[in-house]
């Protein structure tokens, strides 16, 4: 093989560096690569990208792909029935405040142009933006005001999808509009729903700020689970609170049963075989955690008057009577906005200290209680 000459070796260089400028590519791109996320995919092939959601939705029997192609290139062909999806965007309407929490982590809040309630928003200057008219608020469900988000011409609206007829999705698909599919609340491990962050990345071309990002949030929380999983003692734990007469635990596998895990605790549903959620009758949790040393997350009460009230069967918890109940309202917006449900998923770490802190005071010294109170 001949060698090549200094000049056409240092040709070759140049255009090796210029050519994510000449592609439209954003500074803060890089390879993408997922390590605990199981629900999206993505392949690189230069100029653009084929996004894959393989699980939007549990036991989802069905894919959805999206073509995300620099600005400024040519729309590659082979691909008649995928969306194409010009980045970085530069709007997008978040129907789910689970989103918000990432697109600020990106740097990238001023591309928020919708969300779907003011009441489901905690972060203040996102608050701020939709007082202030440069955020709209458009609805969300059936009543999704369809012909707003025509006006609008957002670059993405972002959703998520259960499979059933409440989606949204197929109507937004009829009007042409270009909506895609997040998949992050499908997934059944706190450090695999916060790596959707990178998923979102894509869209923005910032995927070196999001691996940045999530590398810190996943190295804090195996630092945080390996501290728990030397405490002493497991004490036992029970979570949530009837809702019209059936009481919601979460199976084994599930999300909630991996954080109460990983924070050194007894779930007392550990032994389930379910990622989903098990509908209990009363008489069934009480029989299994009537004796319980923690109580989590009882529903939308903020004091054990609250409880009482609502059910004084609940004071027949040991949980109850000893005062080691434990409520994720300690960020709340005046009309209901809740933090945990915001920026929680993309912050397990912090989800993880306050489960640490509750099961094991003293474990992390002077640590404050972040998302969660203790019910007076």
């Amino acid at each position: 093989m001949r060698p090549i000459g200094m000049r056409a070796a240092a040709g070759a260089l140049l255009l090796a560096l210029l050519a994510p400028l000449a592609f439209g590519q954003s500074a803060g791109r890089g390879a993408t690569t997922i390590r605990y996320a199981s629900g999206f995919t993505v392949t690189d092939h230069g100029s653009y990208r084929l996004l894959t959601v393989s699980r939007p939705w549990p036991g989802a029997r069905r894919e959805f792909r999206y073509l995300l192609v620099n600005r400024g290139s040519p729309v590659p062909s082979g691909y008649p029935d995928v969306p194409v999806i010009r980045v970085p965007i530069r709007s997008i309407v978040a129907l789910s405040s689970t989103y918000l929490a990432e697109i600020v982590e990106l740097g990238r809040l001023s591309t928020i142009k919708g969300v779907e309630s003011l009441s489901y928003v905690y972060d203040p200057a996102i608050r701020r933006r939709v007082e202030q008219g440069s955020i709209a608020t458009v609805g969300e469900g059936q009543s999704l005001n369809l012909e707003q988000l025509i006006e609008m011409k957002p670059d993405v609206i972002m959703t998520s999808a259960f499979g059933g007829a409440g989606d949204v999705y197929p109507k937004l698909q009829e009007l042409g509009l270009p909506v895609v599919i997040n998949g992050d609340w499908a997934e059944a491990t706190p450090l695999g729903r916060a790596e959707w962050i990178k998923f979102i990345a894509l869209f923005y071309g910032e995927e070196a700020v999001a691996k940045k990002r999530f590398d810190r949030v996943a190295a804090e929380y195996h630092r945080l689970a390996a501290l728990a999983a030397g405490a002493r003692s497991r004490p036992t734990v029970f979570v949530n609170a009837p809702w019209q007469g059936s009481w919601g635990m979460p199976g084994g596998r599930s999300y909630e049963a991996r954080l109460l895990h990983d924070a050194g605790a007894d779930y007392l549903w550990s032994h389930t075989d379910s990622e989903g959620t098990l509908f209990l009758d009363f008489e069934a949790v009480f029989d299994r955690a009537a004796n319980a040393d923690y109580w989590i997350d009882p529903g939308s009460w903020r004091s054990l008057a609250q409880g009482a009230k609502s059910d004084p069967r609940f004071t027949q918890f040991k949980a109850f009577r000893e005062h080691r109940l434990y409520n994720i309202t300690a960020r709340t917006s005046p009309d209901g906005g809740n933090d945990y449900w915001e920026s929680g998923p993309a912050n397990p770490q912090l989800v993880l200290g306050d489960l640490i802190e509750i099961f094991h005071p003293g474990l992390l010294p002077d640590r404050k209680l972040y998302f969660y109170e203790r019910l007076e």
